[in-house]
């Protein structure tokens, strides 16, 4: 006898099974047996069973359907496969796995970040602590001067901000090491570049012409700079101190090749311009230059004045002679770049005699221009300029001082009344570069002691008093900080007192050139204040007034005139 089963159960089983089957369509799959053949016969009596209905009862009397029984939902939980909960175990073990991933990749990724966090902040923790607790030097002795010193307190300064500056512009110029890291700085620098025979070469190599010959070098010329250029028109002939051939002076005629300078009054060679077309450029790094020429090795500063320049300065110096009570006189210094530089160098749109001439006709008719190219012209065969260093010797500072004085209309001693000395040093390329070529390349510092009797009191930038000391004081001598030897360092103010009682007081108004002319102005003047414009802290046309001085002398080179240096007169008067 057959089982019989009854609505309800057939509902309740037909219901399962169609949720199943949902479930299924829902995750995309098929129900299949599991070796993938058709269902069996016990799988098909799990299809829907149509249902037989009983005779006496009809279609309207059925019971309606039931919500599944718990018994159903049972089943049907029990039928689910366990594959799926196997599938999602997997992936969110492999989600996790991945995130964790990731999360550790992230972490290695910050290791290097901190660690240069942690390497830079070292770094200038130390350089800190060390501009902190390290000495502080006084001098530079590349630098030729002394160091800004710690301001002195004042509530004024302290509320218009010029303190705070004052201590800033301290610490930026007082770096410990400072001349050390110079050096490195410079040592650095000249890794850069090809080796030549021996020579650093750095720059444009199409300046580099091999000396084929390879001449040795020494102190005598062995290849002749070429002149091309004539010589320019000048008054050198009805100058008074060639009123004529017949003249019996012995001072104004030493033998040419005598190592003694000749005499202020000696005849003028015609001068031309120094011109080698031929001439190595062995360094080349910003306006310094090393090169060789004539079988000689010379160094020094190419010329780079700027003639927009030139109606400010001209205007200021103007300006100064409006202000003050006194003769004013200004002297456009040139350099070796006139006398010795070949011209093929010097690429600048004008010669730095040109640009004196120009600046020079634009100041004022009252300022009494102190033209020394005539004075230097009728010596340039003698040493008035070093070979490897940027300054002129004292002998070419002397010939300048005498014109200046002849202009003043004051005496000046004869040369040959100084002490001559002689020392050896090496120029300020090499010191400023530290270039290899340049190194032992010693030349001979030649310098004059006055004759006659003066002190010198030092003040600092604001005029108060300092210590008493000499105007060149030979035993703090350096090889290669000799220019220092002219009164000191540059940014001392000067009061010198001589022996001299002419009533004549000079102010000078400088740059580093004109250090080497002041004690060639000794005989000539009873007092001279010396003021470096650079290194100045009141108004110098107040200053000038309040001395009571007779005659002002501004000097400066022509790149100084026309550059920033220039300015700063324009600022000592305001």
């Amino acid at each position: 006898m057959a089982d019989y089963i009854d609505d309800n159960e057939l509902d309740e089983l037909n219901e399962a099974y169609e949720q199943k089957l949902r479930e299924q369509k829902h995750r995309g799959k098929k129900a299949k047996a599991p070796d993938g053949k058709a269902p069996s016969e016990g799988e098909r009596t799990k299809q829907p069973v149509k249902k037989s209905e009983p005779s006496d009862k009809s279609a309207k009397e059925r019971p309606a359907k039931k919500e599944p029984s718990p018994k159903a939902e049972k089943a049907e939980t029990a039928e689910k496969p366990s594959a799926v909960k196997h599938e999602s175990k997997a992936e969110a073990e492999q989600e996790n796995a991945s995130q964790a991933d990731g999360e550790k990749k992230e972490k290695n990724r910050n290791i290097p970040h901190i660690v240069s966090i942690i390497i830079c902040g070292t770094v200038f923790f130390s350089a800190a602590l060390m501009l902190l607790i390290l000495p502080r030097p006084t001098e530079s002795e590349l630098e030729h001067r002394r160091l800004t010193e710690f301001p002195t307190f004042s509530w004024e300064d302290y509320w218009s901000g010029k303190y705070n500056e004052q201590i800033s512009e301290y610490y930026n110029d007082t770096i410990p090491y400072r001349d050390d890291f110079k050096r490195l700085g410079a040592a650095f620098r000249s890794l850069f570049g090809i080796n030549l025979q021996g020579n650093s070469v750095v720059g444009p190599v199409e300046q580099i012409k091999p000396d084929e010959s390879e001449p040795e070098v020494t102190t005598a010329s062995t290849k002749p700079i070429v002149i091309v250029t004539p010589a320019p028109k000048d008054e050198n002939s009805s100058a008074p101190e060639s009123t004529g051939s017949s003249s019996a002076n012995t001072e104004s005629t030493p033998a040419p090749e005598s190592t003694t300078p000749k005499p202020q009054d000696a005849p003028a060679p015609e001068f031309t311009t120094p011109s080698d077309p031929d001439a190595q450029v062995l360094m080349s790094e910003a306006s310094n230059i090393v090169y060789r020429s004539g079988g000689e090795l010379y160094a020094g500063t190419l010329y780079n004045g700027n003639r927009e320049n030139a109606e400010y300065f001209a205007a200021t110096v103007s300006a100064l002679k409006n202000a003050v009570n006194a003769n004013v006189y200004y002297m456009p210094i040139l350099t070796q770049n006139t006398f010795v530089t070949p011209t093929q160098l010097n690429g600048g749109t004008y010669t730095e005699k040109e640009d004196a001439t120009y600046l020079s006709n634009l100041i004022s008719k009252d300022v009494k221009v102190v033209d020394i190219f005539d004075a230097l012209a009728k010596h340039a065969n003698e040493d008035i300029y070093f070979k490897r260093d940027t300054h002129w010797q004292q002998l070419g500072a002397y010939y300048a001082a005498a014109e200046f004085a002849k202009s003043a209309g004051v005496e000046y001693a004869p040369l040959n009344g100084y002490t001559e000395k002689q020392r050896d040093s090496i120029g300020s390329i090499y010191t400023f570069t530290q270039f290899e070529g340049l190194e032992g390349a010693y030349e001979t510092f030649t310098y004059y002691i006055p004759p006659n009797e003066f002190t010198v009191d030092y003040y600092d930038a604001d005029y108060q008093y300092l210590f008493t000391y000499p105007l060149m004081p030979e035993n703090d001598y350096s090889a290669n900080g000799f220019y220092s030897l002219y009164m000191v360092a540059d940014d001392y103010i000067k009061h010198i007192t001589t022996d001299v009682k002419n009533g004549k007081k000079l102010v000078v108004l400088k740059d580093d050139y004109l250090s080497a002319a002041v004690p060639c102005l000794t005989s000539s003047f009873e007092e001279i204040f010396v003021i470096d414009v650079r290194h100045c802290n009141f108004n110098v046309a107040d200053f000038i007034n309040e001395q009571g001085a007779t005659d002002v002398l501004f000097g400066l080179t022509i790149s100084n005139s026309l550059g920033e240096v220039g300015s700063y007169l324009d600022y000592l008067q305001n």
